[in-house]
């Protein structure tokens, strides 16, 4: 298991300066898990990081909640259940 390390601060430019510090330190054939509160902010700090070094390869990118659900996948289908997505909460509305 790789390490896990936690920044927090009111300012979200010194999170994701944290974050971007964090990354950049990875030695280059490493693989990172690229957690944020959407998939399109994850998305944009990847390519942001992206485009100051020059590549990035080995980011696995999820939203906390997509995290969440794949974590969960396993036990629920060991069980016989599915998670619910917003499509199917309307589908049964």
């Amino acid at each position: 298991m790789g390490a896990v390390t936690l920044h927090r601060s009111a300012s979200a430019a010194a999170r994701l300066d944290a974050a971007h510090r964090f990354v950049e330190g990875l030695p280059a054939a490493s693989e990172a898990l690229v957690v944020g509160a959407s998939r399109d902010a994850v998305d944009d700090f990847v390519r942001d990081n992206a485009a100051r070094r020059g590549a990035a390869f080995g980011l696995h990118r999820f939203s906390l909640r997509r995290l969440a659900t794949r974590i969960a996948e396993p036990s629920l289908a060991a069980r016989g259940l599915a998670p619910a997505t917003r499509l199917g909460a309307e589908a049964v509305a």
